[in-house]
C-alpha cells in the first residue's frame, strides 16, 4: 500500500491529503488513490484554517497555494498564488 511512503498524512477533504515523505522528509500532497498532486518539495504544508489555501514553506520561503477542484472526476488543480507569503502581512 503507498500509504508505507509516508511518515505522516493529515486529511484536506476526504480525497487528499497532505503527506511528509519517508524517504525524503519533504511534504507534498497526495490523493487517496496514490496519485501525486504537488510534489515532495515542501519543508512544511500548512492549511489555512477552514479554507482550501495552504502555506508552503520551501527553504524558509513561504508561499501561499490552493487546490482548485475542477470536479470529483477530473484531477484538482494545485496552483502557488504568490512567491512570497509576506505580501499577506
Amino acid at each position: 500500500m503507498f500509504y508505507s511512503n509516508y511518515e505522516k498524512m493529515y486529511d484536506l477533504n476526504g480525497s487528499y491529503a497532505v503527506a511528509k515523505s519517508k524517504k525524503t522528509g519533504k511534504y507534498g500532497i497526495v490523493s487517496y488513490g496514490g496519485q501525486t498532486i504537488a510534489e515532495f518539495e515542501y519543508d512544511q504544508i500548512e492549511r489555512i484554517k477552514d479554507s482550501e489555501y495552504l502555506l508552503l514553506n520551501e527553504n524558509g520561503n513561504q508561499s501561499l497555494a490552493y487546490l482548485q477542484y475542477i470536479s470529483l472526476e477530473q484531477n484538482p488543480v494545485f496552483k502557488v498564488l504568490f512567491a512570497s507569503a509576506d505580501v499577506l502581512i
